[in-house]
Protein backbone atom coordinates (compact mmCIF):
# COMPACT_ATOMS: atom_id res chain seq x y z
CA UNK A 1 0.00 0.00 0.00
CA UNK A 2 2.77 2.25 0.54
CA UNK A 3 3.65 2.84 -2.90
CA UNK A 4 -0.14 4.18 -3.98
CA UNK A 5 -0.94 7.71 -3.59
CA UNK A 6 -2.62 9.04 -0.77
CA UNK A 7 -5.66 10.10 -3.09
CA UNK A 8 -5.90 6.35 -4.02
CA UNK A 9 -5.85 5.39 -1.11
CA UNK A 10 -8.59 7.99 0.14
CA UNK A 11 -10.92 6.74 -2.89
CA UNK A 12 -10.79 3.12 -2.15
CA UNK A 13 -11.33 3.63 1.72
CA UNK A 14 -14.12 5.59 1.08
CA UNK A 15 -15.86 3.22 -1.87
CA UNK A 16 -16.33 0.25 0.92
CA UNK A 17 -16.92 2.80 4.09
CA UNK A 18 -17.51 6.56 2.50
CA UNK A 19 -18.87 7.73 6.29
CA UNK A 20 -15.09 6.20 8.16
CA UNK A 21 -17.42 4.58 10.21
CA UNK A 22 -14.72 2.63 12.29
CA UNK A 23 -15.96 -1.10 10.85
CA UNK A 24 -13.33 -3.62 12.89
CA UNK A 25 -16.29 -4.70 14.99
CA UNK A 26 -18.05 -5.63 11.73
CA UNK A 27 -15.18 -6.07 9.15
CA UNK A 28 -16.40 -10.15 8.58
CA UNK A 29 -19.71 -8.81 7.69
CA UNK A 30 -18.47 -6.78 4.79
CA UNK A 31 -17.97 -7.89 1.19
CA UNK A 32 -14.53 -6.78 0.03
CA UNK A 33 -13.52 -7.72 -3.32
CA UNK A 34 -9.98 -7.29 -2.11
CA UNK A 35 -10.02 -10.13 0.42
CA UNK A 36 -9.45 -13.41 -1.15
CA UNK A 37 -12.11 -15.90 -1.22
CA UNK A 38 -11.93 -18.35 1.84
CA UNK A 39 -11.70 -21.31 -0.54
CA UNK A 40 -8.58 -19.64 -1.77
CA UNK A 41 -5.61 -22.03 -1.50
CA UNK A 42 -2.83 -20.97 0.25
CA UNK A 43 1.27 -21.39 -0.33
CA UNK A 44 1.34 -24.04 2.07
CA UNK A 45 -1.46 -26.04 1.05
CA UNK A 46 1.32 -27.01 -2.28
CA UNK A 47 3.39 -28.66 -0.23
Amino acid sequence: MKRYLREWKIKLIEGINPTWIDLYERIDEIENIYRPHPNTREWSDYN
